[in-house]
């Protein structure tokens, strides 16, 4: 059979349909085997005129989210947004009161600042309810932060009043309707409408808040890589170069790799 004709929407159908019959009849179980390589993803794609780079694009994007944030949102986005990265070096106190400086910048407010051991926090409740925590951790020389914001509250206000106005319309509809199916109907429908509304604009903040998020935690990183230590930018660009490199070999007296140093960190995620 010549490789080259090409199948038309209804015959594709028709022979997936009866490829799937096939093998539902076909008393051999089949070789099974869970997801794709990336390399097949990409000849998949390629297939149906999908380029490789767009493939990789999207898997990027997908592994930035976490898993609890991919599907369904009741309030059609999540309530909590954390960031998180690793950076070579420690924290001078200089380097801290400037991170304070911008974080009460980025938020409007004061906040609160306590140090807690190695740990140094700053707090802050703006005026819709919302709680932000910023912490900078020194951990295995370098220096880990942190940034989450709750957004429950801004949910609550955007849903309460919208919910609220829907409901009595609803009410109202189903008073000036005698049939019970169309009263019914009106009463689900002007509910959705307003539900639908109040998801829409409390995904919209909490995309604002995610965006605000990431600013944030650049302008963080920005301040903590500019104090350090010339012996520290020096070992943070050893790092570098060492993990462009690739795998080096080791001696056979060298300590383990679980024993050596860590590799610069870093990670994102909402939830």
């Amino acid at each position: 059979m010549p490789d080259s004709r090409l199948y038309g929407d209804q015959e594709i159908r028709a022979i997936l349909r009866r490829a799937a019959e096939r093998q539902h009849l076909d008393p051999t179980p089949p070789q099974h085997r869970e997801g794709l390589t990336l390399e097949e993803l990409q000849q998949v794609a390629a297939e149906a005129g999908i380029e490789p780079r767009h493939v990789e694009a999207a898997i990027a994007e997908i592994e930035r989210t976490p898993p609890e944030a991919r599907g369904f949102q009741v309030w059609g986005a999540p309530t909590h947004v954390e960031r998180e990265g690793f950076i070579e070096g420690t924290v001078p106190d200089p380097a801290w009161e400037e991170m304070v400086a911008a974080l009460q910048q980025a938020y409007n407010g004061p906040g609160e600042v306590r140090r807690i051991g190695r740990t140094r926090e700053w707090s802050f409740a703006g005026s819709s309810g919302d709680g932000v925590l910023v912490s900078v951790a020194e951990r295995d020389g370098g220096t880990r932060i942190r940034l989450s914001t709750n957004l429950t509250s801004r949910a609550v206000s955007s849903y309460a009043p919208a919910l609220a106005i829907g409901f009595i319309l609803a009410m109202v509809a189903v008073g000036t309707i005698e049939s019970g199916l169309l009263a019914s109907m009106a009463f689900v429908t002007i509910l959705g409408v307003f539900y639908a509304a109040a998801r829409a604009f409390f995904r919209y903040l909490a995309g604002f808040q995610r965006d605000k998020a990431d600013d944030v935690m650049r302008r963080l990183e920005a301040i903590a890589r500019q104090h350090r230590t010339p012996a520290e930018r020096e070992a943070a660009a050893g790092s570098t170069a060492t993990a462009s490199a690739g795998p080096v070999a080791l001696p056979e007296d060298a300590p383990p790799a679980s024993e050596t140093e860590p590799p610069v960190r870093s990670r994102t995620r909402s939830s």
